[in-house]
């Protein structure tokens, strides 16, 4: 039986993205041009864990399409430029004042 992730989501019952990243039609639905949500609120970490408890069949396992390219960009750079990446990012918040120490770590997610 198919289980609707997007269900699953706190903000399920008031929200009206109708192209949600926990959905299993995602991408392929288009946003209402008039609609007063184009994009998920949910935070990626909260799609993510959505997806790994529910044991989700989703295409970009619950990420966006964008995050998902992003995912796999970085699961293909070595390791190597994964630390180069890491210390131009640490580099930029230091300077611009944003948090620091933040990191994602995809590693044992399969989507």
């Amino acid at each position: 039986m198919q289980k609707y992730l997007f269900k699953e989501c706190p903000n399920f019952i008031k929200c009206s993205v109708n192209n949600c990243p926990l959905s299993e039609k995602y991408p392929d639905w288009d946003t209402l041009p008039g609609g007063p949500e184009r994009k998920c609120k949910l935070t990626k970490e909260k799609r993510l864990t959505i997806f790994t408890e529910n044991q989700g069949n989703l295409l970009y396992g619950g990420l966006t399409k964008r995050e998902y390219i992003g995912k796999k960009h970085w699961e293909n750079l070595t390791p190597e430029e994964k630390e180069i990446k890491r210390r131009e990012v640490a580099r930029i918040r230091a300077h611009s004042g944003k948090m620091t120490g933040y990191h994602i770590d995809f590693e044992g997610i399969s989507t």
